[in-house]
């Protein structure tokens, strides 16, 4: 595994270093993750027409995703660890009914389950750089990229709001817009 994962809360780096190094380590890393991680992933797909069996079924899928990943030795994880198995639990489930013949997750999913925040860099960003810093990085980015942050952190405003503010086609492309602007920022703000 990489040694470098900057942003990377320091409990979730040594929980994915434990599985890395094996043994009873890795067991209780494991079970550190159920614990944290299976409520609102069950929660999800319940949410989404799925039952218990089939939440407990797309976590083990997901965890194991996350276990082959770090086994490699060439993972990194770039947000918070129950954002990272969400979003793999979201697409195994997906593609699920999608194999099924049955509805997929609509555009409006990610309000359903709290998405909106669970894959935001910026906890970690504002744990990790000071506030000037910040907003000095921030000057480096594209005007989209300032006015979506701006928008959504500045002013709190609804993903709704700041779809037809800025012209996109539906919501989720201004999530995307705002995790990807996120990572940029982030990006600048390591090579400082």
């Amino acid at each position: 595994m990489k040694n470098t994962m900057p942003g990377v809360f320091p409990a979730e780096k040594i929980l994915l270093e434990d599985i890395f190094a094996g043994g009873y380590r890795e067991e209780a890393a494991i079970r550190q993750i159920y614990c944290r991680c299976f409520p609102p992933i069950t929660k999800m797909i319940r949410s989404r027409g799925g039952n218990e069996a089939d939440g407990e079924d797309i976590f083990q899928e997901a965890l194991l995703v996350l276990y082959q990943k770090i086994k490699s030795g060439n993972f990194e994880l770039h947000s918070r660890l129950v954002s990272y198995l969400m979003a793999v639990a979201a697409n195994i489930w997906s593609k699920r009914l999608r194999k099924l013949g049955r509805e997929s997750f609509p555009d409006s999913w990610a309000d359903d389950i709290g998405w909106e925040e669970t894959p935001d860099f910026l906890p970690e960003i504002i744990e990790v750089h000071k506030p000037e810093h910040i907003l000095n990085q921030m000057n480096h980015l594209t005007e989209d990229c300032r006015e979506i942050l701006r928008a959504t952190v500045l002013e709190n405003q609804s993903m709704k709001t700041i779809r037809i503010r800025m012209g996109y086609q539906n919501e989720q492309v201004a999530r995307n817009k705002k995790c990807r602007c996120l990572g940029y920022l982030r990006k600048l703000l390591q090579e400082i």
